[in-house]
């Protein structure tokens, strides 16, 4: 989806148990699809859960990772700016951030430090999280804590879904 709808964006992927490990690059959605589907389709669940240690990684890959720019990079600037400046008087609420981290997770935070400070510095600084809890019920994932870990959207709701892990 990302690299049909999204091409430019980058993408890394963060593996994450007791500690986070880069598992795949930052790249290109677009060219570098067919090794991110490689590195997704290689993860394995380990025990524990250091949901710090993974925002703290997927961070630092974002903040590392140059961005590339294009030609088409300037038009799209300028179609955006077209679109601010055409906007309704009435502000927006916009949940825009240049780097997102999507955390997928049983929400079982049981090694390492609390992730509720760090997920509070990441987002002052602009980054989005979007959090997906799995489990085979809701109620096994700490949706609570997972719902104050994530970015609020515009609608005022956490950025947060649970999806089964169909067992």
């Amino acid at each position: 989806f990302k690299a049909i709808h999204h091409p430019r964006d980058r993408v890394g992927i963060v593996g994450f148990a007791g500690e986070a490990d880069e598992v795949h690059p930052v790249v290109a959605a677009r060219e570098g699809a067919a090794s991110l589907l490689d590195s997704m389709s290689r993860l394995l669940p380990l025990f524990g859960t250091n949901i710090t240690a993974a925002l703290e990684r997927s961070h630092a890959m974002l903040s590392a990772a140059p961005r590339s720019r294009t030609p088409g990079d300037l038009i799209e600037a300028c179609r955006g700016l077209a679109r601010w400046l055409a906007r309704p008087t009435q502000p927006r609420r916009s949940t825009y951030a240049g780097k997102r981290i999507i955390l997928v997770t049983d929400g079982d935070t049981n090694t390492g430090e609390p992730p509720n400070a760090t997920s509070d510095e990441l987002k002052a600084q602009g980054v989005c999280i979007d959090i997906i809890g799995v489990g085979a019920h809701p109620s096994q994932v700490n949706e609570p804590l997972l719902k104050a870990l994530a970015s609020i959207g515009a609608d005022g709701k956490p950025r947060y879904v649970f999806i089964s892990d169909c067992q």
